[in-house]
């Protein structure tokens, strides 16, 4: 098994998922579909997979599928002098 495989299809499926060609909660094909479409074996599959999940992408529920990840927006605060500002209690 070659990583560099692993590596273009985890591009190629995080290209459509951010493209939004699978949206957030949307399944993603099973490894059986991923083997046949990319023409790898069952654990090239496994390991994009695992990729993906690593990255943040997605989610997987043993017996129902894989999904893809509700994006999380983080918004961050700073305020200098924060103990000075009347909002937040010292």
């Amino acid at each position: 098994m070659s990583e560099n495989k692993v590596s273009a299809i985890v591009d190629l499926l995080r290209t459509d998922i951010l493209d939004g060609k699978y949206s957030p909660g949307s399944a993603l094909p099973s490894i059986k579909m991923l083997c046949s479409r990319f023409g790898v074996a069952h654990l090239t599959a496994v390991r994009v997979i695992e990729s993906l999940k690593q990255l943040g992408l997605v989610k997987s529920r043993n017996g129902v599928g894989t999904f893809v990840a509700r994006r999380m927006t983080t918004v961050g605060l700073v305020i200098p002098m924060m103990s000075h500002v009347e909002i937040f209690p010292p």
